[in-house]
């Protein structure tokens, strides 16, 4: 449970000023709400940096968004136990806690811990929009992480300076800005912590692109808007996976699964070894080339359902401290995240179909393929060939799926889960 928990609101205004003004009170605007965890036990100087990081990103996000009303919560956990250098997604289970718990749009896991990049030497921070969360570091975002001889002030007011930005760059990321070219601009892809203090600008596009997200996300929340008495558990799914559609795609593609079979070496090495074993047998293809189309449909389709399902248990990607809340936020993470693993399976079977059959249609000769497909009375034709390769991938990728099992929890929850590396 979050300890010390404080927020920052939007200062209220009356309603006949804002009337007068022709203006929505701030009663009326569509609520955001962002929460910063403090993760661990932090020293004086990175309190007050995060304290006066909270302030001026309070300041700046009432300024760039004045259409909406901003809380800006925090919550210490102290308790939480981090080593020197952490790997960043062992505080995402905590941050989707305390987001499901106070129901915020946003979640931002702040640490002093030196977090552990996978596929640079070390980060900064680490964004997820499956689970609309952010991790960030202020190990190097300290002067006297290289100038010893700083003070107390000036590390207070720089950290709080790089703070503010790596957050706002979050923030745009979570919102689905892309990355930008310019080195002054709060997207741009920074290759050191010197870089983020000249990272001060969003475009007038940037803001439009993010107003128009957060409108969306400020809506009232499907399970508010729906009887608590009357929903199903299937509807309620069904319902949040056709009305935030959208959400849910940008999530999938940003977690990249396409690339699965290239990140997930296990994976695609005892996928890969099934494969070639299975096309050296006599007996696989006399009863591949053998089976009907729809048999062969209906095994490829049962081998990505199988092993979505095995893959997601066993590597725990949907275990909740919270699995009997039923809220939007939960069934968007939870349906992002299962499709993510099953388009990064679909991506690992359609490569073995495709490597199969253009080793099996060129590499083996003509009258070998009959003398190994006796079963087929008629000549072999090109769609026996589809029909082994459909064969030998549904059972390559359910090998390939235990070879998963063989992965880091931790590292397949960073290529699950996180889109970036800061």
């Amino acid at each position: 449970m979050g300890t010390g928990q404080q927020s920052l609101q939007s200062p209220s205004l009356s309603d006949s000023t804002s009337s007068a003004k022709g203006k929505p009170s701030n009663e009326t605007k569509p609520p955001v709400e962002v929460g910063l965890v403090i993760a661990g036990v932090l020293d004086t100087i990175d309190r007050e940096a995060i304290e006066a990081a909270r302030r001026r990103l309070m300041v700046e996000l009432e300024s760039r968004f004045a259409d909406f009303r901003w809380t800006l919560s925090s919550v210490s956990r102290t308790e939480i136990d981090i080593a020197r250098r952490v790997d960043p997604v062992v505080f995402l289970d905590d941050g989707q806690m305390e987001r499901d718990l106070h129901q915020w749009d946003f979640v931002l896991i702040i640490t002093s811990a030196d977090l552990i990049g996978h596929h640079k030497p070390f980060a900064l921070g680490v964004v997820s929009r499956t689970i609309d969360l952010a991790v960030i570091s202020t190990a190097r975002i300290d002067p006297n992480a290289v100038e010893l001889s700083a003070d107390d002030e000036s590390r207070i007011e720089r950290i709080a300076e790089r703070l503010q930005v790596l957050v706002l760059r979050c923030l745009g990321h979570l919102n689905g800005l892309p990355k930008s070219l310019d080195p002054n601009n709060l997207m741009w892809d920074f290759d050191n912590v010197i870089e983020l203090d000249s990272m001060t600008e969003w475009t007038a596009d940037q803001l439009n692109a993010m107003t128009s997200n957060l409108r969306a996300i400020a809506d009232l929340r499907l399970e508010e808007r729906m009887r608590v008495n009357t929903r199903s558990k299937f509807g309620f799914y069904a319902r949040v996976a056709w009305s935030e559609r959208r959400e849910i795609l940008n999530g999938i593609l940003e977690a990249e699964p396409w690339l699965f079979p290239l990140r997930l070496s296990r994976l695609t090495t005892a996928a890969v070894s099934t494969m070639l074993v299975l096309m050296m047998t006599s007996e696989t293809w006399d009863m591949a080339m053998s089976q009907s189309i729809s048999i062969v449909l209906g095994m490829v389709l049962v081998s990505m359902c199988g092993t979505t399902a095995y893959v997601v248990a066993r590597q725990q990607l949907l275990v909740r401290r919270q699995d009997r809340l039923l809220s939007e936020q939960i069934a968007v993470s939870k349906i992002t995240t299962t499709l993510t693993v099953t388009c990064g399976l679909a991506t690992s079977l359609l490569t073995l179909f495709i490597v199969s059959l253009i080793l099996s249609y060129t590499l083996f000769a003509q009258p070998v393929v009959e003398k190994w497909g006796l079963s087929v009375q008629n000549e072999i034709l090109f769609s026996h060939y589809v029909r082994l390769c459909g064969v030998i991938a549904a059972f390559s990728l359910c090998i390939g799926a235990l070879g998963a099992t063989f992965e880091d929890q931790s590292y397949f929850r960073h290529v699950t889960f996180v889109d970036e590396e800061l």
